[in-house]
């Protein structure tokens, strides 16, 4: 084991919000680190739109410009049930210089923001996984293992992970954003429970002559809720939440048709599944359903680390929380945890603090991320909701694309109060 020269920061994962994590630090004039475990960034992914708030943060890192050139903005946010279209919020009412949520590919955020850091002088060290932390009071020793990948072959479709060589590094702080198998979370013995049941999703990108525009659908059932993201050129997301029980006879045989992503098998879907969801849910929906370009089911887990951190070692994202898809809220949150945090970090560097300073960052956010699980206490209608917010107050929640102020203002715009005193 052989050791590299000191850093101001080491960020273990390269997806969207250790990327911008990455960025914050290195426009501040910090050295760092960044590495990721798999061997390319993202080709697919699940996280596909934008929040008014991270659109505030990519332009404070200069990248905002490239965002809107590359993404397919979304001005206005609609609520239907099975009988149709039954309200509607507009988000140029609630942000005059951020009026959208963006939707673009997780492919090209990452690929945007690696351009952006290369141009700083930062590379993603790609198939490097951090093994093991060891805090002292100036800084963190860490162990880096370098990864040789070789493929399992087309039966199994199973990558082997071999270490190719390891080697120490020291830095001052370590923002892990390594995703829901954290390797920091567990180097810190940080618990994650679980603090609600998974959902299971249905995902179809497809063709379609339903003319979306410039709007994302969500629709509420009595025991579903689903989404439809406008995609542009004709082409459009939609998200059925399922119930196991609920999926047919056929489901152990779809199980057997898998689809691989990151490594991951996800059971087959067809047209034909498509088609019957949207007649079943969405009887309105009267655009022609074409080419099925992406299908896939997968389980939603939600959990909440006990900790956000401790010391000079702190998480942000998916390594300290996951969420219910539909809203986009876990990465949304997570680029913001990322700015934060890599703000924080650099002005206690810059200021010579000490690591307590960041203290604050864990009480804030697990007090964030409580309200957006509903952990403390349930939202409630108001006297002035319309009826079909009614018994969906929890959903509408958890669907919406805001956090924060955002979130409460939009909430109260439908008459519905952020939560109630009374514990879940």
């Amino acid at each position: 084991m052989f050791a590299t020269n000191p850093t101001d920061a080491l960020v273990a994962g390269a997806g969207p919000v250790g990327l911008t994590a990455a960025l914050t630090l290195a426009q501040r004039g910090l050295s760092i680190e960044l590495l990721d475990e798999e061997p390319r960034p993202a080709a697919q992914s699940y996280a596909l739109a934008l929040h008014p708030g991270s659109l505030e943060i990519l332009d404070h890192i200069h990248l905002l410009g490239d965002v809107l050139r590359c993404g397919h903005p979304v001005r206005r946010i609609a609520f239907y049930n099975s009988t149709g279209r039954v309200g509607e919020l507009s988000l140029d009412q609630f942000s005059a210089d951020y009026p959208s949520v963006v939707v673009i590919g997780q492919d090209t955020l990452e690929r945007l923001l690696v351009e952006k850091l290369r141009h700083l002088g930062t590379q993603v060290l790609w198939n490097h996984r951090l093994s093991a932390i060891d805090q002292h009071e100036q800084n963190v020793t860490t162990a880096v293992d370098e990864l040789d990948v070789s493929g399992g072959g087309y039966a199994t479709y199973t990558t082997d992970w071999a270490i190719e060589r390891s080697f120490c590094h020291d830095t001052s702080y370590v923002i892990g954003a390594d995703g829901h198998n954290s390797c920091l979370r567990r180097a810190l013995g940080i618990d994650n429970p679980e603090v609600a049941p998974p959902q299971l999703y249905a995902i179809f990108e497809f063709a379609t002559g339903e003319n979306l525009d410039d709007e994302v659908r969500i629709i509420l059932g009595d025991d579903f809720t689903d989404v439809i993201w406008p995609l542009g050129e004709n082409r459009c997301r939609w998200s059925f939440q399922l119930h196991d029980n609920q999926w047919g006879d056929d489901s152990r045989n779809k199980q057997r048709l898998a689809v691989f992503i990151g490594g991951s098998a996800y059971p087959h879907l067809t047209l034909d599944d498509l088609r019957k969801l949207s007649h079943d849910r969405a009887p309105w929906f009267d655009g022609w359903i074409g080419e099925l370009r992406w299908a896939v089911m997968v389980r939603f887990e939600q959990r909440l680390a006990e900790r956000f951190g401790t010391g000079r070692c702190w998480l942000a994202g998916d390594a300290a929380h996951l969420a219910a898809p539909v809203g986009v809220q876990s990465m949304n949150v997570g680029l913001s945890e990322a700015h934060e945090l890599a703000t924080r970090i650099a002005h206690a560097i810059r200021d010579r603090r000490p690591p307590a300073v960041l203290d604050g960052y864990n009480t804030e956010r697990l007090s964030q991320w409580r309200k957006l699980l509903c952990l403390d206490g349930n939202p409630v209608a108001l006297d002035s909701a319309p009826d079909w917010v009614r018994g969906h107050e929890r959903q509408i929640l958890s669907a919406l694309p805001a956090s924060g102020q955002l979130l409460s203002r939009m909430l109260l715009e439908l008459g519905i109060a952020e939560q109630s005193m009374q514990p879940v």
